[in-house]
């Protein structure tokens, strides 16, 4: 029954955490890899469009990517990873707006 409620609890949290932050995305470890990329992403409103960017990073030379932060400044952006990520020598991000909404993300990327 303890196992049950522990279960339960972390499932509401790690939902409330997606919905709290949906634009936001941390993954890896940073501590032990150098920024290769920072940037900062904005696209003003416009009435009844999507808003979106396809932001590709390559790390140099053998170097993998150690850990990926995207963070939404305003609050109301998605962001998804559409291909590559942790380990690969590249990675996809895509940044969108709700429509009719503008998007500010904060990208960076971290590799070793």
């Amino acid at each position: 029954m303890t196992s049950k409620l522990v279960v339960i609890c972390l499932l509401l949290t790690f939902a409330a955490s997606l919905v709290h932050a949906r634009g936001n995305i941390a993954l890896g470890n940073a501590s032990s890899a150098d920024l290769i990329f920072h940037e900062i992403y904005e696209r003003y409103s416009f009435p009844l469009l999507k808003r979106n960017d396809d932001v590709k990073v390559t790390a140099q030379g053998r170097e993998r990517i150690k850990a990926i932060r995207v963070s939404d400044l305003n609050g109301n952006g998605k962001s998804y990873i559409i291909e590559g990520g942790i380990g690969s020598q590249s990675v996809t991000i895509r940044l969108e707006s709700n429509r009719g909404e503008g998007y500010k993300f904060l990208v960076e990327v971290y590799a070793r």
